[in-house]
């Protein structure tokens, strides 16, 4: 009976997707190596021209990428399994300054063994015939922890809290704020934009018509439509809000509530709210800018170039992790109910 059963009539045989099954609609294994080399120049000095791939056997020589680690240098310990291999050749600009300050350009041609598929899609590795398979999600985002993550190399991982805040007339709001998942450290998501400072920041979120950051010791018109939030004793910053866009927007409330949690946590006075250098040794952590703009570095690198290209949402949206976090932010309330 067993040996009949494929012959059986199916009336579901029309629906079955047989080019996903044969990984008709999968890149080649190359496009994502190059893809992922991309993610590189997120620093300013490396450039990721091209590459040239190989799939022949005959142009791979596995006594030239043997790499001798022990102390005889002539004992090499070599597999004489099969292996179906071909190179792989990234292009490489590097740029740096030498030691008398003048720009110098080099340019590498970095060789890599990538296994060759065969017509079936299998691997031949050390005499073991693999098969290559990409992880299959129906989504991009999943719940955890509270949050809204989303895979990514590292995952981008959103969390939302809310909490009570007082207005400077005695009146109480409950209103959402905003963490990213660093490793284990939650930090305020505000945080990743101070390379752009408070004033870009709030123009890039598309609040600042309706949120403006004022200091104590100054006098400003008084409105029954302006709601007015006092960043803690040691903070010489208010955090005014257009009242009606604050009562029917959620999103313009969240940013209301990181602004008065980043000014509470971070200390800084009113005179450097647009001082680079200033958001550099804060975010650094330890009284330098360069270390600042390391972070900034890893923050950018958040957002890695297969993530990039597969995320099923605008391009616009995902040029980099600061419009990627925006919409998040805006959107949390849709995407958490659409994962739950």
């Amino acid at each position: 009976m067993l040996a009949y059963l494929n012959q059986l009539h199916n009336d579901y045989e029309d629906m079955i997707n047989l080019p996903l099954l044969n990984k008709e609609y999968d890149k080649p294994l190359e496009e994502y190596v190059y893809d992922a080399f991309k993610g590189f120049e997120i620093l300013p000095n490396i450039k990721i021209i091209g590459y040239d791939w190989e799939p022949e056997e005959d142009k791979y020589d596995a006594n030239d990428h043997i790499i001798r680690r022990n102390a005889n240098k002539n004992k090499i310990i070599k597999n004489i399994s099969e292996t179906r291999c071909g190179v792989f050749y990234l292009d490489v600009e590097v740029s740096g300054l030498d030691k008398n300050g003048l720009l110098k350009v080099h340019y590498l041609k970095k060789p890599l063994v990538i296994p060759i598929a065969d017509d079936d899609g299998y691997l031949m590795i050390k005499g073991k015939k693999c098969y290559l398979i990409y992880q299959m999600v129906d989504k991009m985002l999943y719940p955890s922890f509270g949050a809204v993550t989303i895979k990514s190399l590292m995952p981008i991982c959103t969390k939302t809290s809310k909490d009570e805040y007082e207005d400077t007339d005695g009146n109480v709001y409950t209103i959402p704020t905003y963490t990213i998942q660093i490793f284990k450290t939650a930090i305020n998501v505000l945080l990743i934009y101070s390379n752009l400072t408070i004033t870009k920041t709030l123009n890039f979120m598309e609040v600042e018509r309706f949120i403006r950051i004022e200091h104590k010791g100054e006098e400003y018109p008084q409105s029954n439509n302006i709601i007015r939030f006092d960043c803690g004793k040691k903070s010489d910053i208010i955090v005014a809000v257009k009242k009606d866009v604050f009562d029917k927007e959620i999103y313009v409330r969240s940013i209301v509530g990181c602004l008065i949690e980043l000014f509470r946590d971070t200390g800084i006075p009113y005179s450097k709210i647009d001082d680079w250098e200033e958001w550099m040794i804060i975010v650094g952590g330890k009284n330098t800018v360069r270390r600042g703009i390391y972070q900034h570095i890893f923050f950018n690198r958040l957002l890695d170039e297969v993530t990039r290209k597969e995320i099923k949402i605008d391009d616009y949206d995902k040029q980099d992790i600061y419009h990627l976090l925006r919409w998040i932010i805006g959107n949390y309330q849709t995407l958490w109910a659409s994962i739950i």
